[in-house]
């Protein structure tokens, strides 16, 4: 069976790769041929079936079981050749030879199902990159729009944050100042002034509506990582 298996697999070599196929073995020593850019792992293997036969006498000694049978595998002397990926459509996957369909006048056969699914395969491949690309691009287009936001409110805070540091320093400047007070050995007055100019420096107006929205645009999907 082996030294059959071994023709069956030349001739189905040679005649994909006649077809400009390319036939390998995949890390895990799977055959594979590769058509259109995709690979199609296969295998050639004798079919088992089970079958139920009597104890033997020396399994007899053993004892256990009761009904006197037991289940095992046995070769068929028949190939079944498989493909091992799921196939679109109704392509067949699956060859199964008998007494008088032997496997050698199916590989014609076989071999269509290879160059057929191959290029159905890379499309449908291509469309579900395609779609995979699409839809991370609307993941970024929101996300994107999200962080925008994200940072309009974060200058909004800013901006709501000076206007009560501003009232409170006017409050602060309608305030009795006892005359020649001085803290760490300067004036109110320069302390008022020091405030004035923090608060013209961190106000978001302050520096005109084009700069905040440049400040907004500079934002990618990327910036925030919470």
């Amino acid at each position: 069976m082996e030294r059959r298996r071994h023709r069956l697999l030349d001739a189905l070599f040679k005649e994909l790769e006649r077809q400009g196929a390319r036939v390998g073995e995949n890390d895990r020593r799977e055959l594979y041929a590769e058509v259109s850019g995709e690979r199609l792992e296969f295998e050639l293997r004798e079919k088992y079936k089970q079958v139920r036969r009597p104890l033997t006498a020396e399994e007899l000694k053993w004892g256990g079981n009761k009904s006197g049978m037991r289940q095992e595998l046995q070769p068929t002397g028949c190939f079944l050749f498989t493909m091992k990926r799921y196939l679109p459509g109704s392509l067949r996957r699956e060859w199964l030879e008998r007494d008088d369909a032997p496997i050698e006048d199916r590989l014609a056969e076989i071999v269509a199902t290879f160059l057929v699914a191959g290029p159905i395969m890379a499309e449908d491949r291509r469309q579900r990159e395609e779609q995979a690309r699409r839809e991370e691009q609307q993941r970024q287009r929101l996300k994107l729009d999200r962080n925008r936001w994200r940072r309009f409110a974060e200058i909004a805070k800013a901006w709501d944050e000076v206007g009560t540091a501003r009232r409170f320093l006017q409050a602060l400047k309608e305030v009795d100042q006892p005359s020649g007070m001085l803290v760490e050995g300067k004036p109110v007055s320069e302390w008022l002034d020091w405030a004035e100019g923090k608060l013209k420096a961190v106000d978001p107006i302050e520096q005109g509506i084009a700069a905040i929205f440049e400040d907004i645009a500079n934002i990618k999907y990327w910036t925030y990582h919470d």
